[in-house]
């Protein structure tokens, strides 16, 4: 079991992107399980679904960091964190939807409880070139490296325009609160 730092995974295919959710407008009458009213017409049903693709690549790489933890292979995470994710050998997506999908899954998969600010505090994707032996089959996934991260804190004082625009903003802000 690894217990340094950073926990290092390497996903053995190729990474999707966050798939955004899709709408559809049903009929009332037709049976879509959970749906809501779209606009308060009544007749009118919205459905949201994700791309099966997209489903079937997070259901692998859930199964795939499942298998890894039942083993042995992967510690409990550490929480919070910064997850960082080095795209190899491929560049189908944005950064952020890659790094986005892999985050899910390892949500989905309970290594982290949830991938809000307080838990992954920080993270950042790369695309990277994997060198490869003569006649070796090119090594395409997605590595991922995970350490301990702490919130940090800091002053923006001195950061162009905090001054100068805090004092014209006060009157938004108090309209606001």
């Amino acid at each position: 079991m690894v217990s340094e730092y950073p926990i290092r995974i390497f996903l053995p295919f190729k990474g999707m992107g966050k798939a955004r959710g899709r709408a559809a407008i049903v009929s009332k009458n037709k049976e879509f399980g959970a749906y809501a009213n779209l606009l308060g017409n009544k007749n009118q049903r919205i459905k949201v679904y994700t791309q099966k693709d997209y489903r079937a690549w997070t259901n692998k790489v859930i199964a795939y960091l499942i298998k890894l933890k039942l083993e042995g292979f992967l510690p409990d995470l550490p929480n919070p964190c910064r997850i960082e994710c080095f795209f190899c050998n491929f560049g189908s997506s944005d950064q952020d939807n890659l790094q986005g999908a892999v985050i899910d899954a390892i949500v989905k998969a309970k290594l982290l409880p949830d991938d809000c600010g307080s838990i992954v505090i920080a993270g950042s994707g790369k695309f990277v070139k994997v060198k490869t032996k003569k006649k070796e089959k090119k090594r395409v996934g997605v590595a991922i490296e995970i350490y301990p991260q702490e919130i940090e804190y800091m002053d923006i004082d001195n950061f162009l325009g905090y001054e100068r625009y805090l004092e014209k903003l006060q009157p938004v802000l108090k309209k606001a609160s």
